[in-house]
């Protein structure tokens, strides 16, 4: 993420923190003819999605919305992006990570920070991989800049915290289970993400 530095607050280059997120609320199945919801081949369900964008210093709602529970975050928030200001600093979840969206966020004189999905590789300016340097890495922190994306690619800067072993068994282990129950081996990326 574009990096919200000391010297950033001693300049008051952040003015908002830009907060954004949104959950699904289930509802009683006999409204799933007016707010369907994805049934995964279990029958007819329903439900609806609400986005919430607020300035986290503040309190202060930037936006809120209704949406259809089948719709992908990815494909929420767009109004959101149209209330940015110069210095604000957002904040959104893995389910809103979308490269152009971080590069229109830093036209408008702002910032971003987001967590990585487990689908967007990583490659660091010497092209190795960000798996290759979590394996070697000696540390508790890595902060590097990285090229975030396949196709399009976006330099920023990546920060990774060691995970405490504990969090780091249990994430593995319900990786491998997972794989298993679907009669597939886990991802190696995620295995060395989850130390992480």
């Amino acid at each position: 993420y574009r990096p919200a530095h000391q010297a950033f607050a001693k300049q008051n280059l952040i003015k908002r923190v830009f907060t954004e997120d949104c959950t699904g609320i289930a509802l009683p199945k006999s409204n799933a003819q007016t707010f369907p919801a994805h049934g995964n081949h279990h029958g007819a369900t329903a439900g609806v999605k609400i986005d919430f964008a607020y300035d986290l210093l503040t309190g202060e709602v930037i936006t809120h919305s209704l949406e259809a529970a089948t719709c992908q975050d990815r494909s929420i928030g767009k109004e959101a992006l149209t209330k940015l200001r110069p210095g604000d600093l957002v904040q959104r979840d893995m389910g809103f990570f979308i490269l152009g969206e971080f590069s229109y966020i830093e036209k408008q004189e702002a910032f971003w920070q987001s967590r990585l999905p487990l689908n967007v590789e990583v490659t660091l300016e010497d092209g190795h991989s960000l798996e290759k340097h979590l394996c070697c890495a000696k540390g508790k922190v890595v902060d590097l800049p990285v090229l975030a994306g396949k196709a399009e690619q976006k330099n920023c800067r990546l920060v990774a915290v060691r995970a405490h072993p504990k969090i780091t068994r249990e994430r593995r282990k319900q990786r491998r289970q997972q794989a298993k129950s679907k009669g597939k081996t886990p991802s190696q990326v995620g295995l060395v993400r989850d130390g992480w």
